[in-house]
């Protein structure tokens, strides 16, 4: 099995990086001890640098929702419910909130 069959398995003509991944990923669930199912140090540091990235987003637009929230609470209203979902059980500056 090669990237190219499973290009064409997915009705494609070019060969993507996720083809390339796939095959690895199959590779490496039949046999791991396989030199061909394992990342190459790039593909692992590339993965590092893309979960860093969306872990910071994600920490950034939490504090942003947190501020959000405790605002709302500091005023005496309800938190509508997504943002109560979101922000959950996280530790907010105003620790006696109504949630």
């Amino acid at each position: 099995m090669n990237s190219q069959r499973l290009t064409i398995h997915a009705k494609r003509v070019t060969i993507n990086e996720k083809d390339t991944e796939l095959l690895r990923d199959m590779i490496f669930t039949i046999d791991p001890t396989n030199g061909l199912g394992q990342a190459s140090n790039e593909r692992v540091v590339t993965r590092k640098k893309i979960q860093d990235a969306q872990r910071r987003v994600f920490k950034t637009k939490l504090a942003e929702e947190t501020r959000k929230a405790d605002c709302i609470v500091s005023r005496g209203g309800s938190l509508p419910k997504r943002l109560k979902q979101f922000v959950g059980q996280r530790n907010i500056a105003n620790r006696s909130r109504r949630i």
